[in-house]
């Protein structure tokens, strides 16, 4: 049975609504950003911030956000192989070399950002009739 997300408020609302502005969260920000830069490009990077706030991964505010970060990068940063400074979860490895690769590592990204866990949300689309409405 498909969930109805028009009940469900958690599902309704995007994963990060905005970008906390602690210093953590920041270098997350920066980070994603360079990543996003790193495999997109800068055009397609502010493609894909457009895409995950189209699927309510990202607010609206958290697209000008990253935006700006992105178109904030320099050449140098877009050449750097690594996101040394950030340890994601891995939740989403098993798309490792499939097509949505890039994209679950942004939400891996997001979801830190987010405080939220992604293999929980992963876990209620894999047993829906555990979450659904009478």
């Amino acid at each position: 049975m498909q969930r109805d997300r028009s009940v469900d408020s958690e599902q309704t609302k995007p994963y990060l609504g905005n970008i906390p502005r602690d210093a953590a969260e920041n270098v997350t920000a920066m980070e994603w950003a360079r990543y996003l830069g790193r495999e997109f490009g800068p055009t397609g990077a502010i493609n894909a911030l457009a895409y995950y706030r189209d699927i309510d991964w990202i607010s609206e505010q958290a697209r000008r956000l990253m935006i700006r970060h992105v178109r904030g990068l320099s050449l140098e940063e877009l050449d750097r192989v690594s996101d040394d400074g950030v340890e994601l979860d891995g939740t989403l490895d098993s798309l490792a070399g499939s097509p949505f690769e890039r994209h679950a590592k942004s939400l891996e990204f997001i979801a830190k950002m987010a405080g939220t866990d992604v293999e929980s949300d992963l876990v209620s689309l894999r047993h829906p009739d555990e979450h659904t409405v009478n």
